[in-house]
């Protein structure tokens, strides 16, 4: 989570002003893989006071890997690895405030997948199912040539 804490600075500092100018939001993480990115995002739009009037569409074309992120279930072994992350994201609380640890996992706190809806979805083939204030999909561009990089834009 939290992976690249600097696209996350940039997020608060930059994007979120911008988004706070909305009564509404809708946002998209194409391509969300395991959810690490898109339960790091309702973290921040918690902590910026967002959360409540967003939307956020989790999407991946894998449907093991978005059982997965639904799950919102992580190994234990990489709370150390998110919680420098968030803290050098500029996170505004605790970590641990955001999920419990059971066994050998990490569950995070249940109140942050309110608002979010995963759906399977393939960004090559199927078409774009509405308007968006934000779209992230670094977990998917990386593995496009540019070409189709492109075409996906």
């Amino acid at each position: 989570m939290f992976r690249d804490p600097e696209v996350f600075t940039f997020i608060r500092r930059e994007i979120v002003p911008l988004l706070k100018t909305y009564p509404q939001l809708k946002i998209w993480h194409a391509g969300c893989s395991t959810g690490e990115e898109v339960y790091s995002m309702a973290i921040l739009l918690k902590e910026e006071g967002l959360y409540d009037r967003c939307q956020i569409y989790a999407t991946d074309f894998n449907e093991r890997v978005l059982e997965m992120a639904q799950s919102g279930i992580f190994p234990l072994e990489v709370v150390k690895d998110y919680t420098k992350n968030y803290i050098e994201s500029g996170g505004k609380e605790s970590f641990s405030d955001y999920y419990i640890a059971k066994y050998e996992s990490i569950i995070m706190d249940q109140s942050l997948k309110k608002n979010i809806i995963f759906a399977q979805h393939n960004l090559v083939t199927d078409q774009v199912f509405g308007q968006m204030h934000l779209i992230i999909c670094r977990n998917v561009m990386i593995y496009f040539n540019s070409e189709l990089q492109e075409r996906v834009i």
